[in-house]
Protein backbone atom coordinates (compact mmCIF):
# COMPACT_ATOMS: atom_id res chain seq x y z
CA UNK A 1 0.00 0.00 0.00
CA UNK A 2 2.17 2.80 -1.23
CA UNK A 3 0.05 5.58 -2.76
CA UNK A 4 -3.05 6.45 -0.74
CA UNK A 5 -4.95 9.46 -2.03
CA UNK A 6 -4.32 12.75 -0.33
CA UNK A 7 -8.00 13.08 0.68
CA UNK A 8 -7.85 9.67 2.37
CA UNK A 9 -4.78 10.64 4.41
CA UNK A 10 -6.36 13.97 5.35
CA UNK A 11 -9.56 12.25 6.52
CA UNK A 12 -7.53 9.65 8.39
CA UNK A 13 -5.59 12.32 10.29
CA UNK A 14 -8.68 14.50 10.87
CA UNK A 15 -10.35 11.52 12.58
CA UNK A 16 -7.22 10.99 14.69
CA UNK A 17 -6.78 7.44 13.45
CA UNK A 18 -3.42 5.80 14.05
CA UNK A 19 -2.00 2.34 13.64
CA UNK A 20 -1.18 0.69 16.97
CA UNK A 21 2.53 0.93 17.77
CA UNK A 22 4.40 -2.33 17.27
CA UNK A 23 1.96 -3.64 14.67
CA UNK A 24 3.52 -6.27 12.40
CA UNK A 25 0.88 -6.11 9.66
CA UNK A 26 0.24 -2.40 9.43
CA UNK A 27 -0.26 -2.40 5.68
CA UNK A 28 -3.20 -4.77 6.04
CA UNK A 29 -4.89 -2.52 8.60
CA UNK A 30 -4.32 0.54 6.43
CA UNK A 31 -5.78 -1.39 3.49
CA UNK A 32 -8.80 -2.30 5.62
CA UNK A 33 -9.25 1.36 6.52
CA UNK A 34 -9.27 2.21 2.81
CA UNK A 35 -11.56 -0.67 1.82
CA UNK A 36 -14.06 0.38 4.50
CA UNK A 37 -13.65 4.08 3.67
CA UNK A 38 -12.60 4.60 7.33
CA UNK A 39 -15.90 3.29 8.70
CA UNK A 40 -16.28 -0.49 9.16
CA UNK A 41 -19.53 -0.05 11.09
CA UNK A 42 -21.58 1.50 8.28
CA UNK A 43 -19.54 0.95 5.10
CA UNK A 44 -18.98 -2.56 3.85
CA UNK A 45 -15.67 -3.74 2.45
CA UNK A 46 -15.24 -2.59 -1.15
CA UNK A 47 -12.21 -3.82 -3.09
CA UNK A 48 -12.67 -0.96 -5.58
CA UNK A 49 -11.32 1.43 -2.95
CA UNK A 50 -7.88 -0.27 -3.17
CA UNK A 51 -6.30 -0.68 -6.58
CA UNK A 52 -3.58 -3.22 -7.22
CA UNK A 53 -0.71 -2.47 -9.55
CA UNK A 54 0.44 -5.49 -11.53
CA UNK A 55 3.97 -4.12 -11.96
CA UNK A 56 4.49 -3.60 -8.22
CA UNK A 57 6.81 -6.24 -6.82
CA UNK A 58 9.17 -6.79 -3.97
CA UNK A 59 12.29 -8.87 -3.69
CA UNK A 60 13.08 -11.21 -0.87
CA UNK A 61 16.41 -12.88 -0.43
CA UNK A 62 16.37 -16.62 -1.10
CA UNK A 63 17.05 -18.64 2.00
CA UNK A 64 19.13 -21.76 2.25
CA UNK A 65 18.48 -24.54 4.76
CA UNK A 66 22.26 -25.00 4.88
CA UNK A 67 23.02 -21.57 6.36
CA UNK A 68 22.28 -21.13 10.06
CA UNK A 69 21.54 -17.42 9.58
CA UNK A 70 18.89 -18.25 6.96
CA UNK A 71 17.27 -20.90 9.16
CA UNK A 72 17.13 -18.39 12.03
CA UNK A 73 15.62 -15.77 9.72
CA UNK A 74 12.95 -18.23 8.59
CA UNK A 75 12.10 -19.19 12.17
CA UNK A 76 11.78 -15.51 13.22
CA UNK A 77 9.59 -14.85 10.19
CA UNK A 78 7.37 -17.80 11.08
CA UNK A 79 6.89 -16.42 14.61
CA UNK A 80 6.08 -12.97 13.18
CA UNK A 81 3.48 -14.53 10.87
CA UNK A 82 1.79 -16.08 13.89
CA UNK A 83 1.89 -12.69 15.59
CA UNK A 84 0.19 -11.31 12.51
CA UNK A 85 -2.58 -13.87 12.91
CA UNK A 86 -3.05 -12.74 16.52
CA UNK A 87 -3.13 -9.10 15.44
CA UNK A 88 -5.66 -9.77 12.70
CA UNK A 89 -7.98 -11.64 15.05
CA UNK A 90 -7.78 -8.85 17.64
CA UNK A 91 -8.24 -6.10 15.05
CA UNK A 92 -11.31 -7.77 13.55
CA UNK A 93 -12.98 -8.02 16.98
CA UNK A 94 -12.28 -4.36 17.69
CA UNK A 95 -13.12 -2.68 14.40
CA UNK A 96 -16.34 -4.60 13.68
CA UNK A 97 -17.61 -3.91 17.20
CA UNK A 98 -16.44 -0.32 17.78
CA UNK A 99 -14.72 0.99 14.65
CA UNK A 100 -11.16 2.05 13.91
CA UNK A 101 -11.17 4.71 16.64
CA UNK A 102 -11.29 1.93 19.25
CA UNK A 103 -7.86 0.58 18.28
CA UNK A 104 -5.44 0.86 21.20
CA UNK A 105 -2.16 2.74 21.15
CA UNK A 106 -0.03 -0.43 21.43
CA UNK A 107 -0.43 -3.66 19.46
CA UNK A 108 0.78 -5.81 22.37
CA UNK A 109 -1.98 -4.43 24.62
CA UNK A 110 -4.51 -5.26 21.91
CA UNK A 111 -3.22 -8.84 21.61
CA UNK A 112 -3.20 -9.38 25.39
CA UNK A 113 -6.77 -8.06 25.71
CA UNK A 114 -7.88 -10.34 22.88
CA UNK A 115 -6.20 -13.37 24.47
CA UNK A 116 -7.72 -12.60 27.88
CA UNK A 117 -11.20 -12.58 26.37
CA UNK A 118 -10.97 -15.22 23.63
CA UNK A 119 -7.87 -17.31 24.30
CA UNK A 120 -5.42 -18.36 21.60
CA UNK A 121 -6.87 -19.01 18.15
CA UNK A 122 -7.05 -22.50 16.72
CA UNK A 123 -3.69 -23.24 15.12
CA UNK A 124 -2.69 -26.10 12.81
CA UNK A 125 -0.29 -28.56 14.45
CA UNK A 126 2.77 -27.60 12.34
CA UNK A 127 2.36 -23.96 13.44
CA UNK A 128 2.03 -24.67 17.19
CA UNK A 129 5.69 -23.99 18.08
CA UNK A 130 5.61 -20.65 16.27
CA UNK A 131 2.26 -19.65 17.76
CA UNK A 132 3.55 -20.62 21.19
CA UNK A 133 6.54 -18.31 20.75
CA UNK A 134 4.36 -15.50 19.40
CA UNK A 135 2.07 -15.84 22.43
CA UNK A 136 5.05 -15.83 24.77
CA UNK A 137 6.48 -12.67 23.19
CA UNK A 138 3.12 -10.87 23.21
CA UNK A 139 2.44 -11.71 26.85
CA UNK A 140 5.81 -10.48 28.10
CA UNK A 141 6.11 -7.39 25.87
CA UNK A 142 5.97 -3.96 27.47
CA UNK A 143 5.17 -0.63 25.88
CA UNK A 144 8.16 1.26 24.57
CA UNK A 145 9.46 4.32 26.36
CA UNK A 146 7.74 7.33 24.70
CA UNK A 147 11.11 9.08 24.37
CA UNK A 148 12.31 6.27 22.11
CA UNK A 149 9.34 6.79 19.79
CA UNK A 150 10.14 10.36 18.79
CA UNK A 151 10.40 10.83 15.02
CA UNK A 152 13.91 11.08 13.63
CA UNK A 153 15.25 11.87 10.20
CA UNK A 154 16.86 8.71 8.84
CA UNK A 155 17.66 9.81 5.28
CA UNK A 156 17.57 12.71 2.85
CA UNK A 157 17.07 12.36 -0.86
Amino acid sequence: LYAPQRQFIERLTQQGLRLPLGLYRGDGLLGSMAAHDLDPLTRSWDNKRVVGVRQATYAIQSLSPFRLRDVQRHLRRSVRHMRGRLENAAIQRIIYADGFTALPQHADDMIRAFLAEHGPPATPLPDWPFMSLALHHARRARAADPASLRPALVARH
